[in-house]
């Protein structure tokens, strides 16, 4: 009579273990209330393991096993959700041409000279302003705004009027990049000026 109570019990279980598995299986949202009936019948199981056979004892070992596996699905799931970073935006100032040599001059002329700036950046770069080492340097900037992979030219212009020996005129250009100044600059040497030639007396003269 004992070994048919512990025989119909032990099937009991086993409807029990199968039908959580299986809702485990079709509906995994109600994992965690499937997963609290198979702890049920686990408990249960557990306070009469020595009266059950050992096919038993090793199907649920099987639940275990496999409930822990749903965890780490699960977690892997929610996981690699948020794992999807948005590109970052940032302007990115490139000057092909940082210095430019002019090589000598007279004192008096002008030297112009155009730089280029392009943005290799993925968000517009912006010129906020230009500041020149001396009143004798000018900068014209034609807009202030650099779209992504776009290009602009800064015209500088020197006068080197006054001027006389090695020269080396800058300016600083400041962009809302990480890096706020670039410095572009002009050198070269510039010479007093030439003079005249004085003509002969006789062409003054006229004989």
């Amino acid at each position: 009579m004992a070994q048919t109570k512990v025989l119909g019990f032990s099937l009991a279980m086993l409807l029990l273990i199968g039908g959580s598995l299986w809702l485990v299986i079709r509906f995994p949202r109600q994992y965690k209330a499937t997963r609290s009936l198979s702890d049920l019948a686990v408990m249960k199981t557990d306070e009469l393991r020595n009266g059950y056979p050992g096919e038993l004892v090793g199907n649920l070992s099987e639940l275990r096993e496999s409930e822990s596996e749903l965890d780490q699905d699960g977690a892997t799931a929610r996981k690699s959700g948020h794992t999807q970073a948005t590109p970052s935006l940032f302007p990115q100032p490139g000057f092909p041409e940082p210095v430019f040599d002019f090589g000598n001059a007279d004192m008096g002329d002008k030297i112009i000279h155009t730089f280029p700036i392009v943005n290799r950046g993925t968000a517009p770069l912006r010129i906020k302003h230009i500041e020149a080492s001396c009143g004798c340097t000018l900068a014209r900037l034609p807009q202030d705004v650099i779209p992504p992979q776009g290009r602009v030219m800064l015209e500088v212009e020197f006068d080197t009027d006054g001027k006389l020996g090695k020269q080396k005129k800058e300016v600083q250009v400041f962009t809302n990049a990480r890096k706020k100044a670039y410095t572009l600059a002009l050198t070269g040497y510039v010479y007093p000026p030439q003079k005249e030639s004085a003509q002969p007396d006789s062409l003054l003269s006229g004989t």
